[in-house]
């Protein structure tokens, strides 16, 4: 191991997607010289791996309220600050939203959230600009106006580059996903590779 010392204390292990009462049922893992036992998480529990947030059950709700967490503290803190709208959706643009893409690198934001988020963000923005509240939200969007970026738009790009890189891979990530699309493909019953279907299908 290159003499690296391993905090065991800060060690833990999961069930990934345990089914019911399998993670009481699993044998701890013990390390090291001494045997210790390694603390096995409740499969509800959230833990930080480099800077991502995950749970044994697959659920992200934690998650989702982390990124919910921030855009309500931005918008926040936009209100009281003397800044220009130009500036306030420069924040946004280039610092929350980089955020947004990096705590959901494991997560899938759900269309409803990604859409009320969006909307508050908006109406912080018109506020700032001292717009009427039923001016068209496009407007804010629009890449010759605005420019604000939809949480849904940021997330489409992000997973979107991160399927390109993993396609492209000749290392156990590139494998890795080939192999789950053509499960996917199994799953469907289908002739074709899934990446040719519509995703309006």
């Amino acid at each position: 191991m290159m003499d690296i010392e391993i905090n065991l204390d800060k060690t833990e292990t999961m069930v990934v997607r345990p089914s019911k009462g399998r993670s009481s049922m699993v044998e701890p893992l013990k390390f090291g010289p001494d045997k210790q036992i390694l603390k096995l998480l409740d499969p509800s529990t959230c833990t930080q791996y480099l800077e991502v947030w995950i749970r044994a059950d697959g659920k992200n709700e934690t998650v989702l309220k982390m990124i919910g967490s921030n855009i309500k503290a931005v918008c926040a803190v936009i209100k009281k600050k003397h800044i220009t709208e130009k500036q306030a959706i420069y924040i946004f643009n280039s610092v929350l939203s980089p955020a947004i893409e990096f705590r959901s690198q494991l997560t899938h934001i759900p269309n409803s959230w990604a859409r009320k988020w969006t909307s508050k963000i908006s109406a912080t923005m018109k506020k700032k600009a001292k717009l009427l509240v039923d001016f068209s939200a496009s407007t804010m969007h629009h890449s010759s106006l605005y420019n604000l970026f939809k949480i849904d738009d940021i997330q489409v790009k992000s997973k979107i580059t991160d399927l390109l890189v993993r396609l492209n891979s000749v290392d156990i990530a590139g494998m890795a996903t080939k192999i789950r699309l053509a499960n996917l493909q199994a799953q469907r019953w289908s002739a074709h590779s899934i990446l040719e279907y519509s995703t309006n299908e």
